[in-house]
C-alpha cells in the first residue's frame, strides 16, 4: 500500500471495501489477497488490472462461467512435503482437487483467449499434472481414504483383519447374550481393545485385563482372558493394514514433493484468478464500470454513487452526482448534511478503487487518473484526553500532510481551517490551498467560509460546487451543482427548527448588505438549478420511454419482417412443388393425347382444355415480377366521411374509413373485425362495386352456384385437415388462409371429413369469423358432399 497511510484508509472507510471484497473470494488465499489489496502506481499497470477485471466479468456473463471452485491453502502442507513429511489422506485430496481445477481453468481460458487475453496469458502459467492427477484419483476416495486396490497388498491385510473382526465380534455377541454382570448389553473399544462394560459389584466375575472405567465409576471396562489372544491378533493386522496404507501415502507424498514448484505455482495462480473473480464479482455488485485512466490527474465522474454507501442500500436509494475536477482545486459549500462529507469520500474511494483494478460505481464514460498518494482530513480530530481541540486535531493532521504531498497528490480536506476565528480561519485556508496548488497536487476541500466561496469564481485554477438542500422539506437533497457556490441556509434551517422569527430577523440584520446580497444571489441560482434539474429529469424520463417505444417498434419490426421472409420460402416451396406436379400431370396428358387419342379430334380437345385448366391453376412464381399497379384513384378529403369505403393499395383490399388523418397524416380503417393505422398515401377512393352480405352458410342459389366462377380442384387451392386435432386444425388452416390471400388464390377446398362432427363445426365457426373470408358454403357432390368446404375469399 505504497505512499498510503492506514489513517487516510480508515477515514475514507477503505477497509468496509476490502471486507466486502474478500466475501466475493472462495478461497482462503484469495481473501488474503483481497484484504491485502495492492495499489499500483503507474498508469501501464492499472490499465491492466482494470481490464483483468473487466474480461472475467464477461466471462461471468457466460452460460459457462470459469470452472473456479473453493479450494484449500496448501502452502503448509506443500512446505511440510518438501521436508520429507507424509501427508494424510485428507490433504492430498486438496491436492487432487486443486489440479483437476488447474486445467479446467487452463483450458477454459485458452477457449476464451480472443475475449479474455490478460487472462489467458495468467492461464498460460498453470501447468497440467495429469499423471499425478490420475494416480490420486484411482488411490484415493473423496474423502481421503486409501481405496482397496491401491496396492495388492493392502487388499489382503485389509480382508485378514475383516475376518478377525468378525470372529472377535461374533465370541463377543455369544458372552454378552449368556452374561448377567454387563452394565449394558453391548460391547465397545478401548484403546483399540474390545472389552465388555462390567458392573462394577461385578468385576470379580470376569477374569481379564481391566483398560477404563466410566465417569460415574459405576462401570469397568474388562477384556475377557479369552479374548487377549484374539484381540491381539485383531490388533497386529490393524498394524499391517495401517502400515501399507502409510506406505502408499509415503509414495504419493514423494509424487506430489517431485512436482510441487508447479503444484506451489498452480496454487499461487488460482488465489489470483480467485481475487480477480472476486472483484469481477464487486463490480457486478456495485453496478461499476471500467473508468478511463487517464495519463494525468483527472477527475471527471459521471454519476458516481459511495461505493460504501452501496454495500448497504439500493441504487435507487444512493444519489449518484456527476464530480468534475477541470481546475486544480475544487471548493465544495452547502448546508450540513447536505453530503459534502460524502462526496469527498466518493472521489477518494474510486481513486483508491481504479489502483487496485476495481470497477468504480458511475457511469460509463467517467474518467481519472492515477493519484501516486491520497491524503484524507475528514471528521473531528477532537481529543479531550490527548488535550486537541477540533481545530488542533486538524493542525496536527495538515502538517502532517504538508510534510509528504507533490506533485500528483490528491489532497482531501473536510471543513478546512474550521474551529477558529472566521476571518482567520479563511486566510489560513486560502493561504493552505495556494501551497497545495503550487506544490502541483490537487485539492478538493469543503467549507462554509465565504471568502473561499469567493476564490473559486475570480481565480482560474479554483473551481466552485454546491450541495442543495430542499427548504421545503427541510432536508438535504444531495444533489451535487457543478460550477456554482452553495449557501449554508443556517438561518432558514434555524428558523424552520424554532428559533423565534425576531431572533432570526435580528441575525439577517447583523449579516450586512453584502453577505444578504450574496445569499439572495445564490438562493436564486440554486432555485435555477434546481429547476432546470427538474426539467432535466423530466426530459430524461420521456428520452427513456421514447428509447422504448423504439426497440419495441424494431423488434416487431424485425419479427414481422422475419415472419414475412418465413412466409415467402414457405409460398416459394409450396408453388414449386405445384409447378412441378402440373408439369408431371401435362406431360401425362401429352402422352396419353399421343398414344389414346390419334384419329379422336373431340378426345384432343378435351385433354387440351384439362391441360389448359391445369396451367391457368398454377400462380407465377414469387421472382416473377408484379403486374403493374391499378391507376390510383385519388381521394378527396373534402368530401369523404367517416365509414366511406376506401381502399388500401398496399393489401389490395378494400376497408371502412374510421378515422381523419391526424398530424403524421395517418388515418385508423376497419378491414373486416380488424382494424389498422396506415398512412394516407396508402389509400385511394374504392371504385369498386359494394361488397356483398356477410358470409353465411347458406346454400347459394342454382343461379349464383353457375354464376361462381367454375375452378379445378387441385394441391395449391386444397387444404386436407382429416386427422388433425381441432387445434392443429384451426392452426393449420389459419396459415393455409395467410397464404392463399397473399397468391389472390380463390376458391378454396378444405377437406375436414365428417367424423364426429367436431372438426367441420369448429372449422366452419372459424371460417364464419374470419376477416379473409367473403363467404363459404358445403361442397357440391362432385366435389366432396359435406365433408368440404369451398372457401371464396375477399
Amino acid at each position: 500500500m505504497q505512499n498510503l497511510s492506514t489513517k487516510t484508509l480508515t477515514t475514507l472507510e477503505w477497509p468496509r471495501i476490502t471486507e466486502q471484497l474478500a466475501q466475493f473470494a472462495d478461497s482462503p488465499m484469495g481473501k488474503e489477497r483481497c484484504r491485502e489489496l495492492t495499489f499500483h502506481t503507474s498508469l501501464s499497470a492499472v490499465r491492466e488490472v482494470q481490464a483483468e477485471t473487466s474480461e472475467m466479468r464477461g466471462l461471468l456473463e457466460e452460460e459457462a462461467p470459469i470452472p473456479l471452485a473453493p479450494f484449500a491453502d496448501l502452502r503448509e502442507a506443500l512446505a511440510l512435503a518438501r521436508i520429507g513429511a507424509i501427508l494424510p489422506g485428507e490433504t492430498l485430496v486438496e491436492i487432487r482437487r486443486l489440479l483437476g481445477m488447474s486445467a479446467k481453468v487452463s483450458r477454459f481460458l485458452a477457449a476464451h483467449r480472443e475475449s479474455a487475453p490478460h487472462l489467458a496469458a495468467i492461464g498460460k502459467r498453470l501447468t497440467s499434472l495429469r499423471d499425478l492427477w490420475k494416480r490420486l484419483c484411482v488411490t484415493l476416495s473423496e474423502r481421503g481414504e486409501v481405496l482397496d486396490h491401491a496396492s495388492p497388498a493392502l487388499k489382503t491385510y485389509r480382508r485378514e483383519a475383516q475376518a478377525l473382526h468378525h470372529r472377535i465380534k461374533r465370541r463377543l455377541e455369544e458372552i454378552v447374550a449368556r452374561a448377567d454382570y454387563l452394565q449394558e448389553d453391548y460391547y465397545t473399544l478401548r484403546g483399540d481393545r474390545y472389552v465388555l462394560p462390567v458392573k462394577v459389584e461385578m468385576r470379580n466375575r470376569v477374569k481379564g485385563i481391566v483398560h477404563d472405567t466410566s465417569g460415574s465409576g459405576q462401570t469397568i471396562y474388562i477384556e475377557p482372558s479369552e479374548l487377549v489372544e484374539l484381540n491381539n491378533e485383531v490388533r497386529l493386522a490393524d498394524l499391517k493394514v495401517e502400515e501399507e496404507i502409510r506406505r502408499i501415502l509415503g509414495e504419493l507424498t514423494a509424487q506430489v514433493a517431485e512436482k510441487i514448484d508447479a503444484i506451489s505455482e498452480n496454487l499461487v495462480v488460482l488465489a489470483h484468478l480467485d481475487f480477480i473473480h472476486a472483484r469481477a464479482r464487486l463490480g457486478q455488485a456495485l453496478e461499476g464500470v471500467e473508468p478511463i485512466v487517464t495519463d494525468g490527474p483527472i477527475i471527471d465522474l459521471v454519476q458516481a454513487a459511495n461505493p460504501v454507501l452501496l454495500l448497504t442500500k439500493s441504487r435507487e436509494e444512493v444519489v449518484a452526482n456527476d464530480i468534475a475536477l477541470h481546475g486544480k482545486a475544487l471548493i465544495l459549500s452547502g448546508p450540513n448534511t447536505g453530503g459534502k462529507t460524502v462526496t469527498l469520500k466518493t472521489v477518494g474511494l474510486c481513486a483508491l478503487m481504479v489502483r487496485a483494478g476495481l470497477h468504480i460505481p458511475a457511469a460509463p464514460g467517467s474518467r481519472i487518473g492515477v493519484f501516486p498518494d491520497i491524503f484524507a482530513d475528514i471528521g473531528d480530530e477532537q481529543s479531550i484526553s490527548g488535550s486537541l481541540s477540533t481545530f488542533s486535531g486538524h493542525i496536527y493532521t495538515l502538517v502532517e500532510i504538508l510534510g509528504k504531498v507533490k506533485r500528483g497528490s490528491l489532497v482531501l480536506l473536510d471543513e478546512i481551517a474550521v474551529g477558529t476565528d472566521p476571518i482567520q480561519g479563511t486566510a489560513l485556508a486560502r493561504a493552505l490551498l495556494e501551497h497545495f496548488v503550487a506544490k502541483g497536487a490537487r485539492v478538493i476541500v469543503t467549507t462554509h467560509y465565504e471568502g473561499l466561496k469567493t476564490l473559486g469564481t475570480l481565480h482560474p485554477d479554483y473551481e466552485n460546487a454546491s450541495v442543495t438542500f430542499d427548504l421545503d422539506r427541510m432536508q438535504p437533497t444531495y444533489r451535487v451543482i457543478l460550477g456554482q457556490p452553495g449557501k449554508s441556509y443556517a438561518l432558514e434551517i434555524a428558523e424552520r427548527l424554532g428559533i423565534p422569527p425576531e431572533i432570526i430577523a435580528r441575525a439577517h440584520a447583523f449579516l450586512g448588505a453584502g453577505t444578504r446580497d450574496m445569499e439572495r444571489v445564490l438562493s436564486s441560482l440554486e432555485a435555477q438549478q434546481n429547476e432546470y434539474l427538474r426539467r432535466n429529469r423530466e426530459i430524461e424520463t420521456l428520452r427513456t420511454e421514447l428509447l422504448e417505444l423504439k426497440e419495441g417498434y424494431r423488434r416487431r419490426l424485425e419479427a414481422l419482417a422475419a415472419k414475412r421472409r418465413d412466409l415467402q420460402t414457405r409460398i416459394r416451396r409450396e408453388l414449386d412443388r405445384e409447378l412441378e406436379r402440373v408439369k408431371r400431370e401435362m406431360n401425362r396428358l401429352l402422352e396419353e393425347a399421343q398414344n389414346e387419342a390419334r384419329g379422336d379430334p373431340k378426345r384432343i380437345v378435351r385433354l387440351k382444355k384439362r391441360a389448359g385448366r391445369l396451367a391457368r391453376s398454377v400462380v407465377p412464381p414469387l421472382d416473377v415480377p408484379p403486374p403493374p399497379p391499378d391507376p390510383l384513384h385519388p381521394i378527396d378529403w373534402d368530401k369523404i366521411r367517416i365509414g366511406d369505403p376506401v381502399r388500401v393499395r398496399s393489401l389490395g383490399k378494400r376497408a371502412v374509413l374510421l378515422t381523419f388523418p391526424d398530424h403524421q397524416k395517418r388515418v385508423r380503417v376497419g378491414l373486416g373485425e380488424m382494424t389498422m393505422s396506415v398512412g394516407i398515401d396508402q389509400l385511394e377512393a374504392d371504385e369498386s362495386p359494394p361488397p356483398e352480405e356477410s358470409p353465411s352458410p347458406d346454400r347459394p342459389s342454382l343461379l349464383a352456384a353457375v354464376a361462381e366462377e367454375v375452378e379445378t380442384r387441385h394441391s395449391g387451392n386444397t387444404c386436407d385437415l382429416r386427422g388433425m386435432r381441432v387445434e392443429e386444425a384451426l392452426s393449420e388452416l389459419e396459415r393455409f388462409l395467410d397464404t392463399a390471400a397473399l397468391r389472390n388464390e380463390s376458391p378454396l377446398f378444405l377437406i375436414h371429413g365428417h367424423g364426429t362432427g367436431a372438426l367441420k363445426a369448429a372449422v366452419r365457426n372459424y371460417l364464419a369469423k374470419s376477416a379473409y373470408v367473403r363467404r363459404w358454403r358445403p361442397g357440391e357432390i362432385h366435389e366432396g358432399g359435406d365433408g368440404v368446404s369451398v372457401v371464396y375469399l375477399r
